[in-house]
């Protein structure tokens, strides 16, 4: 499938879409920056894409077939019905999301979406309430795409050159996206995960020194960090 394709089927589950840029032969980011952008094909194409998101097939249609190479942003939060676990195992998100299972129990099957990186998209049903965006507060490597984020969506190709796609067993047409676990939700909300509290302003203060250095390009690009994955 193409990434128009998988746009237009976001759509007709009722997931906002919009553009990102993409990620080029070599690696590099489409937008101006190319090889120095921070988030090279994971940041929106154009500015206010919370605005711009939509499920309208017209305008999706228009999006790719003018500029096919963009990759493709899903938005999160309660326009789609989605919350997502970002689970990074090069950060260490596999030990911590191992050792949350082992405390409060196995997470449900859902829908999976496997990440250019290596990463995974666990998906979960929106509760109906807010659901903030964090990262690494639930533990190293565990971030939460909710209310006010998006996340990279399947069929968007990685700096790696390797593409976004739906898990073999664990796609929406074949499982259901279960209902988050009430100590997963109550994680998400107050961030409330004593082991891994400490990690936070660490993150933070290492974010906040990157970006000081940046230009004011760059310093946007990487601003989205804390939207999406």
């Amino acid at each position: 499938m193409t990434v128009l394709e998988h746009a237009l089927a976001y759509a007709r589950r009722g997931c906002p879409v919009f553009p990102l840029h993409g990620s080029a032969a070599d690696g590099s980011c489409t937008c101006r920056l190319r090889g120095a952008c921070p988030n090279a094909g994971k940041h929106p194409w154009g500015d206010r894409w919370q605005t711009h998101a939509t499920t309208d097939a017209a305008q999706i249609r228009r999006w790719w077939t003018h500029h096919p190479d963009m990759n493709l942003g899903a938005v999160t939060g309660a326009p789609s019905g989605n919350i997502v676990l970002d689970v990074d195992p090069a950060k260490g998100g596999d030990e911590s999301l191992r050792e949350l299972e082992r405390v409060h129990g196995a997470l449900p099957e859902t829908v999976i979406v496997l990440t250019g990186g290596g990463g995974r998209h666990l998906e979960f049903q929106h509760p109906g309430t807010p659901v903030p965006n964090s990262v690494g507060i639930l533990g190293p490597g565990l971030d939460v795409r909710g209310d006010g984020g998006f996340v990279v969506g399947v069929g968007s190709r990685h700096r790696s050159g390797r593409r976004y796609v739906y898990e073999v067993t664990a796609d929406p047409d074949t499982v259901v996206r279960a209902v988050a676990p009430p100590w997963l939700l109550e994680c998400m909300r107050t961030g409330r995960v004593p082991a891994c509290r400490s990690m936070a302003p660490r993150w933070c203060f290492a974010m906040a020194s990157a970006i000081s250095g940046c230009s004011s390009t760059a310093r946007r690009c990487a601003a989205t960090a804390g939207a999406r994955r």
